[in-house]
């Protein structure tokens, strides 16, 4: 963001086997005419998402390996769509 500060749109726990941390990216379009939401997702905001991770999990105490990141892509018209996108991208680039 402008102030400098990281931004996770949503931070959840996934109880599982093994356990995750998932950092949700939120994307929205009115319509579906200019494409799907996710596509506006800008490589600046991936790396921020990941600093943002790497960051939450060092003051928590936390190993790496346990985040995820998911996206959600909502459409609003024609019809309300909501598409959840799990393991969008990994932790490190590749």
């Amino acid at each position: 963001s402008s102030a400098g500060l990281l931004e996770v749109d949503l931070v959840a726990w996934h109880k599982g086997d093994p356990d995750r941390l998932v950092m949700v990216e939120v994307k929205s379009r009115k319509s579906a005419l200019g494409g799907a939401p996710e596509r506006n997702l800008s490589r600046e905001k991936v790396r921020s998402l990941r600093m943002a991770a790497w960051e939450y999990c060092r003051n928590a105490a936390l190993q790496q390996e346990i985040v995820r990141f998911d996206t959600i892509a909502i459409v609003f018209e024609p019809e309300l769509k909501i598409e959840h996108n799990i393991d969008a991208f990994s932790l490190r680039p590749l």
